[in-house]
């Protein structure tokens, strides 16, 4: 189809409900975009980028990013030849319940096993294949203001970079220390225990994505109507040029 020299490619590309609700109320049009984007995508990226990355010459290196691994590749631990590597995100939902996200869940399932089992595949290609699974992230779509607490947040950076020092020597990862110590206790954590925390954490996260949502409408508003306080009527093409020259 096209050809490109491709040495990294991240499958980021991710979409949910607003706010957690019962499975049984999401229309079809909305659950089908969610398996398209957060799955369909995902597959259809990962297997055109294999196809460029088979096809490019041994030898070229993807450098870890943070210095801890710049000093372990000192020793020759990141000077194998590789063709390239891939990161798909998934999420830690893939891993335990998340009521409420149950559609989120199963797509991020999807990725975690796509990436699992194509990091086997082609382990022997000179291509690295990992599967990200980080708990929260600061981003629109956790709805989170601050960094740490419990469970943690994270930056997107931090994520990112922890990511990128994995590639290559990991199949999978949750990106960030905080979120392996919170995967650790969750595995630990008696089943009844755990299931009745993660409820509670879901009304808490729905609270918390609600505020966030509210926020952004009243920040909406504020902006619509700064506009309009300000707008001022154009007669046509003339008065345009003449306002910008």
């Amino acid at each position: 189809m096209f050809q490109l020299d491709i040495s990294l490619i991240i499958n980021n590309a991710g979409t949910s409900r607003k706010l957690p609700e019962d499975f049984h109320t999401i229309g079809f049009k909305e659950l089908s975009r969610i398996v398209t984007v957060n799955a369909h995508s995902s597959a259809i990226v990962t297997k055109l980028a294999l196809e460029q990355l088979l096809r490019r010459n041994r030898g070229t290196l993807i450098e870890p990013a943070s210095s801890m691994w710049k000093i372990i590749s000192m020793f020759g631990f990141s000077s194998r030849p590789r063709r390239g590597g891939i990161i798909v995100v998934s999420s830690i939902t893939a891993i335990f319940e998340s009521p409420g996200m149950s559609g989120y869940a199963a797509t991020k399932a999807f990725d975690r096993q796509l990436a699992r089992s194509l990091a086997l595949e082609y382990s022997n290609r000179g291509v690295d294949i990992l599967a990200l699974t980080p708990a929260y992230v600061q981003t629109p779509l956790s709805g989170a203001k601050s960094l740490g607490g419990f469970p943690p947040v994270v930056s997107s950076l931090a994520c990112a970079n922890g990511a990128l020092d994995s590639l290559g020597y990991e199949t999978e990862t949750t990106g960030h220390w905080r979120h392996d110590l919170q995967k650790t206790i969750m595995d630990l954590t008696p089943r009844w225990i755990l299931d009745s925390e993660i409820l509670e954490e879901m009304n808490r996260f729905s609270e918390r994505k609600r505020r966030y949502l509210d926020d952004l409408d009243e920040k909406s508003t504020m902006t619509r109507s700064i506009d309009a306080s300000v707008s001022f009527p154009i007669e046509d093409d003339a008065d345009v040029k003449e306002t910008f020259l």
